[in-house]
């Protein structure tokens, strides 16, 4: 009876919500891209930068529907906090890798834990579809870089 008298989300609230995913998106680059040069795997950073990939088409394809929402999307910059893009340097390979990829794990399960918080939000259908699209990237990037740290495979040099 009550999900009969649920309002629908009004504009400003889904933008609102989706700039969330964007920031969180945003952040996952910057990690991802100071994370890359610490890989010695070639197979690992290859899928690294796929992964990276995907978050930029989240950005791109999230930012589109803020807008045609009426609303400005968040604007990548450098004021915004996370990484300084600098690569540890004096710092054991090995702890650097898996410091990177605790890293990169922290932002997957950070947008992970919101794009299903998201999903489950009254949103338009495309919007929705959208959201649960990368939802599902964001649960196969979860999974390999824990599998990659469980395994410890960044210690396999394949380069």
């Amino acid at each position: 009876v009550w999900e009969k008298w649920k309002m629908a989300m009004t504009n400003i609230e889904i933008a609102k919500e989706l700039a969330i995913l964007v920031e969180l998106d945003m952040d996952a680059i910057q990690a991802y891209s100071r994370a890359i040069p610490c890989i010695g795997s070639t197979s690992v950073k290859d899928l690294l930068i796929r992964f990276r990939q995907d978050h930029e088409r989240h950005v791109e394809q999230l930012s589109a529907v803020i807008r045609a929402l009426d609303v400005l999307p968040p604007s990548p910059g450098a004021d915004r906090p996370g990484c300084s893009g600098q690569t540890p340097a004096a710092v054991d390979v090995e702890l650097a890798e898996e410091g990177a990829l605790q890293m990169i794990r922290f932002h997957e399960e950070l947008a992970t834990s919101n794009y299903g918080s998201s999903s489950g939000l009254d949103l338009t259908p495309n919007i929705k579809e959208l959201v649960m699209e990368n939802y599902q990237d964001e649960q196969v990037h979860l999974r390999f870089i824990s599998g990659v740290l469980a395994g410890r495979a960044w210690q396999r040099r394949d380069s």
